[in-house]
């Protein structure tokens, strides 16, 4: 999470043409980037969200940093 509020969470959701294939779970203020690699070969539509963890998101700030999709 980027300049994050005090008490922000969140949690990042990855899917592949409408299939969920990364969920993070619960990512708190204040901790490391996670890193992740995943093969979205034959893939149409690539979706990254970030959703709310709790019904307080008043503090809630997301960032998919340097995100990158590569093709080889």
């Amino acid at each position: 999470m980027n300049k994050p509020g005090a008490d922000g969470d969140v949690e990042f959701v990855v899917a592949a043409d409408g299939t969920e294939k990364y969920r993070s779970g619960t990512v708190r203020a204040g901790e490391q980037p996670r890193q992740l690699d995943l093969d979205v070969t034959g893939v149409n539509v690539l979706r990254l969200d970030v959703g709310k963890v709790d019904a307080d998101n008043w503090w809630d700030r997301a960032d998919w940093a340097d995100a990158k999709v590569s093709c080889s």
